[in-house]
């Protein structure tokens, strides 16, 4: 396990599944990217491959829209 993603309530929460559908959680911006290193590596690893047109990424911070990190 990596141990990057979010904890809530004492319960870790880094990758949610649902059918073929994937949501990655993280709180920063590095720890999306290494999130998303991971899935690529598995993918070219196991012959997965990824639709990323069809991806999209949701940030919830006071700075939403500003290029600054969310502290």
């Amino acid at each position: 396990m990596a141990d990057i993603g979010c904890k809530l309530v004492d319960n870790y929460y880094g990758c949610l599944l649902y059918a073929d559908d994937i949501v990655l959680l993280a709180h920063n911006l590095n720890g999306m990217q290494r999130m998303l290193d991971i899935c690529t590596d598995f993918g070219i690893e196991y012959g997965v491959k990824f639709n990323e047109t069809k991806s999209v990424a949701l940030r919830i911070c006071p700075r939403f829209n500003s290029l600054k990190l969310c502290e």
